[in-house]
């Protein structure tokens, strides 16, 4: 079985193509365009599932261009073997054994990250464009409580912004608990209790048990920063011992 390496991190995936970060996971983006020379070339380099052979260039290139950051963040973990990264229910990705993930894709950018399963209990990140005015104001009963939508204005941050890290955050946590919990869980089964814009972190809590490791009242820390109109979160939740699994508390160290 493929062990897990140890490697020097950085500090910032900002600026860079891989990386491995502080607190134990890889990362690895890529920007594109949609275009047949674009799918050619990631053909090349990542197995085209027959599935996809009627969808449209833009899934296509979505699709591939989130494999093969799967795949790099994989070797800058210390995987070794064969990378193929095979599609499970739902068109969730199947990681190798001994490793956890997630990928994101928006609008030409795709970004994926790895962790070792012995270190990391869950891993979920997402990309996404700012909400515009009119579609934040379609979707903020759906996504947030006041008392959410009263933590941005006190954070000084705009409603589309603060509404665009929200959704973002929460679908990072979806992504990291669900492959653990297996049950769907909505935007207002969490809310956000605590928000920090500048340093870039807020915090969910569970307003539902998910599953004994998971009950009600679990917090779980959100990363997020802003690249231009994009903004990124992740959710790392640390290992743990089972079954003892209480709640989940954010880290102190300032790593991003």
């Amino acid at each position: 079985m493929t062990e897990c390496r140890t490697v020097a991190p950085e500090r910032t995936v900002h600026h860079a193509h891989e990386a491995l970060l502080e607190d134990g996971t890889s990362v690895s983006q890529l920007g594109y365009e949609y275009s047949g020379a674009m799918l050619d070339q990631l053909r090349e380099q990542v197995p085209f599932p027959a599935r996809l052979k009627t969808a449209v260039l833009r899934r296509q290139v979505d699709f591939l261009a989130g494999r093969l950051c799967a795949q790099r963040a994989l070797r800058t973990a210390g995987f070794e073997g064969d990378v193929e990264i095979a599609t499970g229910e739902h068109g969730a990705p199947v990681w190798p054994a001994n490793f956890l993930g997630s990928i994101s894709h928006c609008d030409g950018f795709a970004i994926a990250s790895v962790a070792c399963a012995q270190r990391i209990a869950a891993l979920g990140i997402d990309v996404e464009r700012q909400m515009s005015v009119e579609v934040a104001s379609d979707v903020r009963r759906q996504l947030a409580t006041d008392q959410e939508l009263a933590l941005g204005r006190h954070g000084s941050m705009s409603p589309e912004a603060w509404l665009t890290v929200l959704f973002s955050g929460k679908e990072s946590l979806y992504k990291a608990l669900y492959p653990g919990v297996g049950r769907y869980f909505d935007f207002l089964d969490v809310t956000a209790v605590h928000l920090d814009a500048d340093a870039g972190t807020f915090m969910l809590e569970l307003l539902t048990a998910l599953s004994p490791d998971h009950p009600q009242g679990s917090t779980y820390p959100i990363r997020f920063h802003w690249n231009a109109d994009r903004v990124f979160t992740r959710c790392v939740v640390p290992g743990y011992a089972r079954p003892n699994a209480q709640r989940f508390k954010p880290r102190t160290d300032g790593s991003h």
